[in-house]
Formats: structure tokens, C-alpha cells, sequence
């Protein structure tokens, strides 16, 4: 597929505006041409439509608005293409970090409520964490910490569980996550962001599958809603332009 016209796609950079998989170095505004075939994973200039998509493959460091054109060789949630430039560029901070997590496991967190409604462990989870992006102590830090633990166990009980379904278990998770972004580092924050957003997304999936006629087709659909509802939370945490 050649495109002429130059789309909007979003891609995750290391420090110094390298590449995360072979070391690229970008410069701000800079169109680059690939020379040569196009291939998946390999060969080509990757980036993803939705900032989420991208996110799902590789922790948030640099986050890159680019703009791509020429031949794209496309699937679900990236493409390559063999012209691109960076044109924006935003750093994925621990509170943002935070932010997402929260957000992203508060649309999954009814799944879990639907299995089992008198365990709150989750809930507590997103709850310590907001009190932390609120009053950023380290009291509130602590409280996170034992709140992720919390949260995980639920997790985890969930998955031994027959009566648990999938998206039940992926809502635990991601209140996991939320938490661990609150207690750990910022490297480990963002990595617990991107955990916490994976599974908000496919606990949407699940959950509509389990109660479709038709669940493929059910789910694929809500993953795909759910998929652009956090990409543009995610653009407004980061204060990005559309």
C-alpha cells in the first residue's frame, strides 16, 4: 500500500532519540526513507496509530507524534513504512504514569465487581493510588505498596478459580498494576502503566465475548472501543495535540 499523504502514528523512543530495537537516532522534523523492502518487526520505520498500541509493545520512555507516508506494510496495531519524520515529543513521567493506570484499571474494574462483590481488594488497590496522586507522601507511597500486594493476591486467587472469568482476572491485574505504579520507581512505573492499560483493554474484550451470540466478533469490538477510548486519555494525560 503506498500512501501519498502523510498520516499521524505514534512510536516509543529511548533517551537521546534512538530506537528501542536497533538504536535509530531521530532528529526532530527530519524525514527518513528506508531503502529497500518492507517487513514487519524487521525491516522499515514502526509506529503504531494509536499511542496505546504502541505503548503495548514497549515501556514509555520518549513518546513520538510522528507522521509517516510512502509504501506501509499494515496489522492489528502497528505498520512500517519507509518514510517517516518525529514531529512531537513528550516525556511519560511517574505521575502521568500513575494517572493512566488508575484510569485504565477503573474500566475494568466492574468486571471484577461482577465476579466477586464482596472482595474489594482492587477497588482498595485504585483507591490507595488515587490517595497517592492526591497526596504524593511516603505514608501514601506505603499504602500503594501493601494495596498492589492486596490486589495481586485477588489476582492471582481469581486465576485458580473455575467460577473466574478472564475478564475478571485481567481487572485485578490491571488494579495491580495501577498500584505498583504508585509504589515502584519511575521506570517502574511506566512498565506497570502498560500492564495496567493491556489489561483493561482485554478484560473489555472478554467480558463482551463471554456474553455475545456472536463473541468473536462482540469482542474484537469492544477491544477495538476500549482501544480508542484509552488512546485518548492517554493523548490528554500527556497533553498532546490530536
Amino acid at each position: 500500500m503506498k500512501i501519498t499523504k502523510p498520516k499521524i502514528g505514534w512510536k516509543i523512543l529511548k533517551k537521546g532519540m534512538t530506537s528501542q530495537h536497533n538504536d535509530f537516532k531521530w532528529r526532530l522534523n527530519k524525514w527518513y526513507t528506508h531503502e529497500g523492502e518492507l517487513e514487519l518487526c524487521n525491516a522499515g520505520f514502526h509506529a503504531s496509530k494509536e499511542l496505546v498500541s504502541a505503548m503495548s509493545y514497549v515501556t514509555p520512555g520518549i513518546i513520538a507524534k510522528v507522521e509517516y507516508q510512502g509504501e506501509v506494510k499494515e496489522q492489528e496495531d502497528k505498520f512500517v513504512s519507509s518514510e517517516m519524520r518525529v514531529i512531537e515529543t513528550y516525556r511519560f513521567t511517574k505521575r502521568m504514569a500513575v494517572e493512566w493506570s488508575i484510569y485504565c484499571a477503573r474500566q475494568s474494574l466492574k468486571n471484577w465487581n461482577s465476579y466477586a462483590k464482596t472482595d474489594n481488594r482492587p477497588l482498595k488497590a485504585i483507591q490507595a493510588v488515587e490517595n497517592w496522586l492526591l497526596n504524593p507522601t511516603k505514608k501514601n507511597q506505603e499504602a500503594a505498596g501493601s494495596a498492589w500486594s492486596a490486589a495481586w493476591s485477588a489476582a492471582w486467587s481469581a486465576e485458580s478459580a473455575e467460577s473466574a472469568g478472564s475478564a475478571a482476572k485481567s481487572a485485578a491485574k490491571s488494579a495491580g498494576s495501577a498500584a505498583s505504579s504508585a509504589a515502584s520507581s519511575t521506570a517502574s512505573s511506566a512498565e506497570s502503566a502498560r500492564s495496567a492499560a493491556w489489561s483493561a483493554a482485554w478484560s473489555a474484550a472478554w467480558s463482551a465475548g463471554s456474553a455475545a451470540k456472536s463473541a468473536a466478533s462482540s469482542a474484537e469490538s469492544a477491544r477495538s472501543a476500549m482501544k480508542n477510548k484509552l488512546h485518548k486519555k492517554l493523548l490528554k494525560i500527556i497533553g498532546a495535540t490530536k
